[in-house]
């Protein structure tokens, strides 16, 4: 709702009183502020702010309302194409771990990487994650995720054996609210980009959610079918989702990883304990 707040903020109107067409006329030059300032970028603000007022509002839902905001994002949509982000191979996920473990000694934020593979979350996801949100059974773990993209109070199964040995002494004596990994969204965006330019990688396009994205590309090479990728990563349309993790190992092949990094890569995956149990 942070969105709609700077929305609010900007444009004056009064969300829940304003009829629907002052509301689309605001709107629209909120949209076309974003774009100036950004020098393109923010749709993605841009959306979210749309979906937050028809959240309020859902009158705006249909179509013929707010339709100059619908034609300022579909214009700033040709504009402005996305560009496709590729999933993160499964060794540099384990490069990059490594990295963070033994060069920068952030014990925690190695352990948020591999989870973040492990379960197919998203930033939000990883980072919100507390102590009791960690149920640990004798067959394994499962994450209870408070607040996802498609809904509250979902949860996913660890599956790595390893990665529940690690989370079990993560968890260990702490206290059940306090944060499991202690660090917010923006700075593990920020130590992801840095880890990405220490190792040259900015050509490659990657962005945490990139792991996410590698998680279930890696899985569909192993053979795992895509309807359970799809279950697993609780992904709200099916049909969408679907072409974005086909096309995934397409995309690796685009990244140009180098053989010896990869090697490496599997070099640490064959070592996950030994290297990320020590404190």
């Amino acid at each position: 709702m942070k969105d709609l707040l700077l929305f609010k903020n900007f444009s004056g109107v009064d969300v829940f009183r304003c009829r629907a067409d002052e509301l689309d006329m605001a709107l629209s030059s909120y949209f076309h502020r974003l774009y100036r300032l950004k020098d393109g970028g923010g749709r993605t603000d841009a959306r979210f702010t749309m979906y937050g007022l028809i959240l309020v509002r859902p009158e705006l839902r249909y179509h013929a309302r707010l339709a100059y905001a619908r034609a300022a994002l579909k214009g700033w949509r040709r504009m402005v194409p996305s560009v496709k982000r590729p999933p993160l191979p499964v060794q540099v996920l384990y490069v990059m771990a490594r990295f963070i473990k033994v060069e920068l000694n952030l014990s925690y934020l190695a352990l948020l990487f591999l989870l973040a593979f492990d379960g197919y979350l998203r930033i939000g996801e990883v980072c919100s994650l507390r102590v009791k949100d960690v149920r640990l059974v004798p067959t394994g773990a499962v994450l209870r995720l408070v607040s996802t993209k498609t809904g509250p109070n979902q949860t996913v199964k660890v599956r790595s054996l390893t990665m529940v040995r690690l989370l079990r002494r993560l968890v260990s004596g702490r206290k059940p609210e306090e944060s499991l990994f202690g660090y917010s969204k923006e700075s593990v965006g920020r130590y992801f980009r840095m880890v990405v330019a220490v190792h040259g990688w900015e050509a490659c396009l990657f962005t945490f959610h990139s792991i996410r994205h590698g998680a279930a590309t890696e899985d569909l090479i192993q053979g795992v079918e895509l309807q359970e990728v799809l279950r697993r990563g609780r992904w709200a349309a099916a049909k969408s989702a679907r072409h974005y993790i086909q096309e995934g190992e397409a995309l690796i092949f685009n990244t140009k990883i180098s053989q010896p990094l990869l090697d490496f890569g599997k070099f640490v995956q064959a070592r996950v304990w030994e290297i990320f149990s020590s404190a």
